[in-house]
């Protein structure tokens, strides 16, 4: 496949996603729970695709909410639909990528990269570069074989 239909199909399934995503949010009224999402705005961010397209892994921020009970901050996984919401990590975990074999989250917590499982097992920390100025790294991802990890740092 080339580079240019892997981007078109790339961005068929944020479409696709984004639309299932508008299309499963609840009427007022409905108690959020597991089973039926609901948007919450700005509190929901950094959506990714599972390679397969049929998952979206996402942080939760409650910040600013009165469920933190029923829906505490963390990083979660729902299917494609926007259904069958499952708590992967409670916390802060920021700009979530999926392994390309679909069985690893990699992701960026306060700025140190780690990954785990996506049912929450085996969360392993990325040690080492510390000798660079600023050691904080953001926005991870995996090569394409999966067996290296990519990165950001701001210096």
């Amino acid at each position: 496949m080339k580079i240019a239909e892997k981007l078109i199909a790339f961005g068929g399934l944020v479409l696709i996603g984004c639309i299932s995503l508008l299309v499963s949010c609840n009427p007022e009224g409905i108690t959020p729970t597991p089973g039926n999402y609901i948007i919450q705005g700005d509190q929901d961010t950094g959506p990714a695709f599972s390679a397969d397209g049929n998952f979206i892994a996402y942080l939760h921020d409650d910040a600013n909410s009165n469920s933190a009970t029923a829906y505490a901050t963390g990083l979660y996984i729902i299917d494609r639909n926007g259904n069958n919401r499952k708590l992967v990590l409670l916390g802060v975990h920021l700009d979530p990528a999926w392994s390309p074999d679909g069985q690893w989250l990699v992701f960026s917590s306060l700025g140190v990269i780690q990954k785990c499982k996506t049912n929450g097992d085996s969360l392993t920390t990325f040690k080492g570069l510390s000798n660079l100025k600023y050691p904080q790294f953001y926005y991870p991802d995996w090569s394409a074989d999966g067996k290296h990890l990519l990165f950001n740092n701001p210096t």
